[in-house]
């Protein structure tokens, strides 16, 4: 994300102590959650590997730069375009928006594939640089030759949010919306570094789970006490 490495690892450590109490708050696993209960320590993770970017880049080391970025990508291009809307399709009681939910993951699946797995196999297809004290990776995709850039990122922000925008349980949608006013905010200010900016900013909006599963939780236990 933007400014430093110490930016990256303090957001790392809020998002994963808010994570680990969702857990703990959660207690046993609930398949109907999906992944939204670990999203804030799943971006922890995240921000915590974009901080070893921010350090590789200023010690040059490029092995390690090379290693973390890809460990951020994992993210960006596979967790969340795939789990996010199977997330929403587990939680979906409705039969018609299913159909589309299992749709939207097959097609985060693909994305993912058709993304990430060419990075590992031609180094030359990412680079990463700081720019305006914001992290740009660059990236070659398959579809350079057929679609324009602006395409793909609208349509993988599509398969991470309509998902979450439709869903019968309003807390999604909530959470859906203040994803979609931070991808536009992002698009209009930091559009070379989409990716890592929107997702700080989603990650910030993550704690939105831990206000869900902990506060709230405790004060409807303490409403019936």
């Amino acid at each position: 994300m933007c400014y430093s490495t110490a930016v990256s690892f303090t957001s790392a450590v809020v998002l994963t102590g808010g994570g680990l109490a969702c857990l703990k708050r959660m207690g046993s696993f609930n398949p109907s959650n999906g992944v939204f209960p670990l999203l804030p320590l799943l971006f922890g993770i995240q921000q915590g590997i974009e901080g070893v970017v921010w350090w590789s880049l200023g010690t040059h080391d490029p092995e390690l730069l090379r290693a973390s970025a890809l460990g951020f990508l994992f993210f960006s291009h596979v967790i969340w375009p795939v789990a996010i809307p199977f997330s929403c399709y587990l939680a979906e009681p409705l039969h018609q928006h299913k159909g589309l939910f299992l749709l939207m993951t097959l097609l985060g699946a693909v994305f993912a594939i058709s993304t990430y797995g060419p990075l590992w196999l031609n180094p030359g297809w990412l680079v990463v640089s700081e720019v305006h004290h914001s992290l740009v990776y660059r990236t070659t995709l398959l579809y350079d030759a057929v679609l324009p850039r602006p395409v793909v990122t609208v349509a993988y922000t599509l398969v991470v949010l309509l998902p979450l925008l439709l869903s019968v349980r309003l807390a999604y949608r909530f959470l859906g919306l203040l994803m979609l006013l931070a991808a536009l905010l992002t698009a209009a200010m930091f559009k070379l570094a989409f990716i890592s900016v929107w997702c700080f900013f989603a990650a910030l909006i993550s704690l939105y789970i831990y206000y869900i599963v902990v506060v709230q939780a405790e004060a409807e236990i303490g409403s019936t006490l």
